[in-house]
């Protein structure tokens, strides 16, 4: 701590803020939350539950918007939780390298859509086939969405036959409810 801060205990309350004590700040953060540093009553994200594995994401099998969800974990809760993920064996371009491929495994934070590539060419073109995925929860399951970027042209926009991967992934559920979007 420097200078001015403050640490306040009792049983039920813990705060840390700055400035002189204050007892309004002690019983209620929000009375001026620009000084306080900690106070338990607020709400934190926590991790609740973490969750490892490997999943084998298949070649077929995608929906009509290409897609293909796969329910990896029931979480139990009475809310959609908030989810973190980090595939732990993601194959990817090397980002300091325009060449394609190689291709380099590691682990990777799934934050947002996140590609595995391949070195498999796609008979539709010429280019490699690769895999889009993504981690998210539903009212019942922890999920690994596989994206299929590869159509067929217009008018089916089937998607193509990707290939297999045996993803493995770490994956933290939190205590944060994700708001219900009607």
């Amino acid at each position: 701590m420097t200078g001015d801060a403050n640490t306040f205990i009792t049983p039920l309350v813990q705060a840390v803020y700055t400035g002189p004590q204050s007892d309004a700040i002690e019983a209620d953060p929000h009375a001026d939350i620009s000084k306080v540093k900690f106070h338990s009553l607020l709400p934190y994200v926590t991790i609740r539950e973490v969750i490892t594995g490997t999943l084998t994401l298949e070649a077929t099998g995608y929906d009509a918007v290409a897609k293909r969800i796969y329910n990896v974990h029931a979480h139990g809760l009475a809310f959609v939780p908030m989810v973190i993920g980090v595939a732990l064996n993601l194959r990817a371009i090397d980002t300091d390298t325009w060449s394609y491929p190689p291709l380099v495994t590691g682990q990777v934070p799934i934050s947002g859509t996140v590609m595995i590539g391949s070195t498999d060419l796609s008979g539709y073109g010429g280019w490699y086939k690769s895999k889009d995925i993504q981690v998210g929860a539903n009212a019942t399951h922890v999920t690994i969405t596989d994206v299929q970027p590869d159509l067929f042209q217009p008018p089916d926009y089937v998607p193509l036959t990707s290939f297999t991967y045996d993803l493995d992934y770490r994956i933290a559920i939190t205590n944060y409810a994700l708001p219900v979007v009607p």
